[in-house]
């Protein structure tokens, strides 16, 4: 009897791996698992199989040319850390600590999956860096790993409001590595003057002279124990008054040729260039900024339909964005504004916010432009709530699109209120990374 063709047809098997499993694989990894860690002498056992499956370092370890077959010993990371680290290979919800979180990166940038390290940069972005007492270990953590999207969030961060003062008079920076000195003092921010970047750096070099038992007071000890790092320092931003008084408190911080070259970069001589120290001028490298009147639009809605009776008193948008952007301000359609009151409320920074502007009304495009006098940081979520005394005179209204792409920038929005189509928002006003 002929068979005929062969017969296929595709089975859902049940006993696939499913999160089901791997969670009680990693519940049961201290009695099935087939390779024992080492970690500050406590063993600590997994699977080779799935922690090869996903980290390189691992496949190569234990399936390469000469596999470990033993114990491995693990050094330099505590036992705590080394088995939050190994949540990554078993469960979809992985539980970090501020406790060990340094340790878990140190692991997941050694296993060569940058999955990990994502999620690691995640729980600094947002549990650490906006905190003062942690900035500059979080900053610390940026460089060394060179984590680009926490060395931005730290550099925002550094520069809102008068947060910088605060960071350069806080005990983390007397006491950061000394690898880590010209890194912060190259940092931006707007409302920091550079005797600010200068006591600061004072301040460091006391400490690090106590620690030497040198004393700090003497000014030879101070640049014994800076270095080259001072010369992170913008001097050709000073006065010479302020120059004078460090001169003459600090005797032998600089020497003669650099107390000269110093005296040129602030008498501003023409041509001049030092040998020494930084010239360049204190700019926000995390932007290339283009124009302020770099915009993303709301679609208009016609005067005629049926439902535009009048705009409320008050108007709610909330958007979310991929890209870091600097909101500069706002377009509103209508030249009658009145006395209005604005509220920014952005993630980045998980502040409220409420800017100061100004305003410039233009008859010929019935329209009012709203100009933040400081720029505000935002990404993820932003929300922006406007608000006057009396109802809106307008006729014409805006919707605000779902989802808009303007500059490679993706801006989703949600609606705030059940009406909330209707909108007196005619353009946003934004700069960001090119």
């Amino acid at each position: 009897m002929s068979q005929g063709k062969n017969y296929k047809r595709h089975h859902l098997n049940p006993l696939l791996i499913n999160q089901t499993t791997m969670k009680k694989l990693y519940a049961d990894r201290g009695e099935t698992g087939d390779v024992s860690f080492i970690v500050e002498s406590e063993v600590i056992r997994a699977h080779r199989c799935v922690l090869a499956t996903h980290s390189p370092k691992y496949k190569a370890q234990f399936y390469g040319v000469q596999p470990d077959q033993g114990e491995i010993r693990v050094d330099g990371v505590s036992a705590d850390a080394f088995r939050e680290f190994l949540q990554f290979f078993y469960l979809d919800e992985v539980f970090l600590t501020q406790k060990n979180i340094e340790d878990v990166l140190n692991l997941a940038c050694q296993s060569l999956v940058n999955t990990f390290v994502n999620v690691c940069e995640e729980f600094l972005k947002y549990s650490s860096v906006l905190l003062i007492d942690n900035f500059c270990w979080s900053y610390r953590l940026a460089m060394l790993y060179d984590l680009k999207s926490l060395q931005n969030k730290c550099r925002h961060f550094f520069n809102y409001k008068t947060y910088a003062l605060k960071v350069l008079a806080n005990a983390g920076f007397e006491n950061c590595d000394r690898e880590l000195l010209p890194e912060l003092l190259q940092l931006y921010a707007e409302k920091c003057k550079e005797i600010d970047y200068f006591n600061a750096c004072i301040a460091w070099a006391k400490t690090a002279c106590k620690l030497e038992n040198k004393d700090p007071e003497n000014g030879v000890n101070l640049r014994a124990v800076l270095g080259d790092a001072i010369t992170n320092i913008r001097f050709g931003n000073m006065t010479i008054e302020e120059f004078a008084e460090i001169h003459s408190k600090y005797d032998g911080l600089f020497s003669t040729d650099e107390s000269i070259e110093i005296m040129y970069m602030i008498g501003k001589v023409n041509g001049f260039k030092s040998k020494r120290f930084n010239q360049l001028s204190r700019k926000e490298f995390e932007f290339t900024v283009k124009k302020v009147d770099t915009i993303f639009e709301c679609d208009r809605v016609s005067s005629k339909s049926e439902d535009r009776k009048g705009l409320r008193r008050e108007e709610k948008i909330w958007f979310y964005c991929i890209k870091l952007i600097k909101l500069h301000g706002l377009v509103i359609a209508t030249t009658n504004i009145g006395d209005i009151k604005i509220l920014v409320a952005c993630s980045i920074e998980h502040f409220e916010y409420c800017p100061k502007f100004t305003t410039k009304s233009k008859t010929d495009t019935n329209e009012t432009i709203i100009t933040f006098d400081q720029p505000i940081f935002c990404t993820n979520s932003c929300f922006i709530h406007l608000e006057r005394d009396s109802w809106w005179n307008n006729k014409d209204g805006y919707y605000v699109k779902d989802t808009i792409e303007s500059h490679g920038t993706h801006f989703i929005f949600n609606r705030v209120d059940p009406d909330g189509s209707v909108s007196f928002v005619k353009r946003i006003l934004y700069s960001c990374r090119e």
